[in-house]
């Protein structure tokens, strides 16, 4: 049976480090918060900081910080990713609802003006 290349291997072990940790801070955080909704919430935040601490975890490989530091980015990331997750789907939700409306006001709040 062939084994697996030492850099697969390496990719592995950092998706299953940042899988975990992402896990347990999205579980601590369906704990924390007062947002107890249905079982979809709860595995949305679950999955969202499993795949946010996965790919944190890979992106933060290269660079040169101590083990903590890049444990540290990868809780947050994992905390604040269902809040990224659903921003995006009201956005959206309102990009579906009116795609000219919702860049004609985002246009206008990036000149500073005030959304009609």
């Amino acid at each position: 049976m062939p084994q697996p290349s030492d850099e697969l291997r390496h990719l592995l072990t950092l998706a299953s480090t940042g899988g975990v940790i992402g896990l347990l801070v999205g579980f601590a955080r369906y704990v924390i918060t007062a947002e107890h909704g249905s079982v979809r919430v709860w595995v949305r935040g679950i999955v969202a900081g499993t795949l946010v601490g996965v790919l944190v975890a890979w992106g933060l490989d290269s660079i040169t910080w101590a083990t903590t530091l890049k444990g540290l980015v990868i809780g947050l990331s994992a905390y604040i990713a269902g809040d990224l997750l659903h921003g995006l789907m009201l956005i959206g939700t309102q990009i579906r609802a009116d795609p000219l409306g919702f860049f004609r006001s985002l246009w206008a709040s990036l000149r500073g003006g005030h959304r009609t």
